[in-house]
């Protein structure tokens, strides 16, 4: 072969080892569909841009809670959490953030792009800031069973979640996956898209009409002041931040105007967090749960810190105990 015919590196034959094995991680795949028909529509200029912009907006999200995006495959991201939580977390919020994505309102492109996400928890071989295994193939598989705005997870996703975040997984179906000798259990993760009345756990809820559930009251005592409040089905949402427009006041510069909000429905209290500090949830046992623009089941008595970490000095603290519903 002349010297100007194909020249192979020596360091490309070597073989290496991985840097590491069995590293247990989330991998979660994030594609932006639609992207196809948007060249077409918008001609290439201005739709690379639309989904350049968009994939940056994804990826900051990522960041915002905790994780790496490995790499970008066409339109589509892998990322890797250190937890399943986290994992969940993000995938919702990407969700959210793609539903408000910038597109020209046109007939033809208004609601072409969206998301479809797909995470499995498992060992994986992290290789030159690469990631290889069967959970890698297994994330990739059931992002393509996703549809538009929705998320698809797997059994260890789902049982790897904290209990007050159990009601955001519904079982999907137990599906035959290229590749895999047995057949895997699929589980959605219910996101915003979703409608309020379809909100479920392992087994879907109707909503609570009669019996306990229908008495249950949320009674909240803000700890530094005389402040206290009832959430019910007489009064099923009241919202907590800095803003002389909340029902409770928190007036501390951790706290943001609207920082967060409690919600009564089918029977259960949910707290929601849109700050930029999060929310701290501690309940009794002295398990403790970090909201950042994410929500969880308040299932049993605890103490929310908003905007700085529990202690007994913190000006923030709200008390919360459950009654009525047993």
């Amino acid at each position: 072969m002349s010297e100007e015919g194909l020249m192979i590196e020596e360091e490309d034959l070597t073989v290496r080892a991985p840097e590491r094995t069995d590293v247990q991680m989330a991998v979660l795949f994030a594609d932006l569909a639609g992207s196809t028909r948007m060249y077409e529509l918008l001609g290439d200029a201005q739709a690379k841009f639309i989904i350049t912009d968009s994939l940056g907006k994804l990826t900051q999200v990522v960041k915002e809670f905790d994780g790496r995006v490995v790499k970008t495959i066409g339109d589509e991201l892998m990322c890797v959490f250190k937890t399943a939580h986290e994992a969940v977390l993000a995938g919702r919020q990407m969700i959210k953030v793609a539903s408000d994505l910038e597109v020209p309102q046109t007939a033809d492109a208004t609601g072409l792009l969206h998301l479809r996400v797909g995470a499995h928890y498992g060992p994986v071989i992290e290789e030159r800031n690469d990631i290889f295994g069967d959970t890698v193939n297994v994330a990739s598989r059931l992002v393509s069973l996703a549809k538009s705005n929705s998320f698809m997870a797997s059994e260890t996703i789902a049982k790897a979640l904290p209990e007050a975040f159990r009601y955001l997984v519904s079982f999907y179906d137990t599906v035959v996956i290229r590749g895999k000798t047995r057949p895997l259990d699929v589980f959605e993760i219910l996101t915003d898209a979703v409608k309020s009345d379809e909100t479920a756990s392992f087994a879907r809820t109707t909503e609570i009409t009669h019996g306990p559930l229908a008495k249950a009251r949320l009674k909240l005592k803000v700890r530094s002041s005389n402040q206290t409040l009832e959430v019910s089905k007489q009064k099923p949402t009241v919202t907590i931040g800095r803003g002389r427009n909340n029902d409770i006041v928190l007036d501390h510069n951790m706290v943001s105007r609207e920082h967060a909000r409690i919600d009564y429905k089918h029977g259960s209290f949910y707290v929601s967090d849109f700050s930029s500090n999060g929310t701290y949830i501690e309940l009794q046992g002295g398990t403790r749960t970090l909201l950042k623009k994410s929500d969880c089941n308040l299932a049993m008595n605890g103490v929310m810190y908003f905007g700085e970490e529990p202690s007994r000095k913190a000006k923030t603290a709200l008390e919360f105990v459950l009654t009525g519903a047993s």
